[in-house]
């Protein structure tokens, strides 16, 4: 794993760590059962598996769990998302459920180690010369739900043809209808945002330059 993504994922642990443990997971049985709850209630946060973690994950806010302890569990999450490709749930149902808490509600520590992983994630990519449309677009998608500052990443992938080119990519067959090919920018409230943004002159221009038209 990248140095500076481990570096956040340790500093998450390490602010949240003051979050007390619950006692209790209100929970659909259907979505997480008594075991998983159990599971989650006695082991170490670190050593939650995957698979563990699952069931809570995509249902919280939803038929299971709460505001305390999505706060406990989300370095946890954070740290299985960029750990573990094709986890369920996909990152943009953290996204949401981190929507759902509310920015607001983390402390100004909370917020600057979130900030410190998302932009070690994003960045990390947006500057790879590998970079990943797919990726950057999943990634970007999951912090429009609930970041104030998440356009900044757009600024920076404006710098970086091979990242604007990879991301303009994964949806150009439907911009010209006004949409984007991933699902989940529907729910998000920068979906429109994001749409007029790619569909801009400036980043139509940078666009053309990148395929040397």
């Amino acid at each position: 794993m990248n140095e500076e993504i481990n570096n956040s994922i340790n500093k998450l642990y390490e602010i949240f760590s003051n979050v007390p443990r619950p006692v209790k997971i209100d929970a659909c049985p259907c979505c997480v059962d008594k075991k998983q709850i159990f599971t989650l209630l006695n082991k170490q946060l670190r050593e939650i598996t995957p698979d563990e973690m699952s069931g809570y994950a995509s249902s919280v806010f939803l038929t299971a769990g709460s505001e305390n302890d999505f706060r406990y569990f989300l370095p946890r999450i954070l740290d299985i998302l960029i750990n573990n490709s094709g986890w369920w749930p996909d990152p943009e149902i953290i996204g949401r459920a981190m929507q759902s808490y509310g920015w607001n509600r983390f402390t100004e520590n909370e917020q600057s180690a979130i900030s410190n992983f998302f932009d070690s994630v994003l960045i990390t990519d947006i500057n790879s010369p590998d970079s990943d449309g797919d990726f950057i677009n999943t990634w970007l998608c999951t912090v429009s739900y609930f970041y104030p500052d998440w356009d900044k990443y757009l600024e920076i992938i404006t710098k970086k043809p091979k990242a604007l080119v990879s991301l303009y990519e994964c949806h150009s067959n439907t911009l010209m209808r006004n949409k984007l090919s991933d699902g989940f920018w529907n729910d998000s409230p920068k979906d429109q945002e994001f749409i007029n943004w790619i569909n801009s002159d400036k980043i139509k221009s940078l666009i053309k330059n990148a395929y040397g038209l």
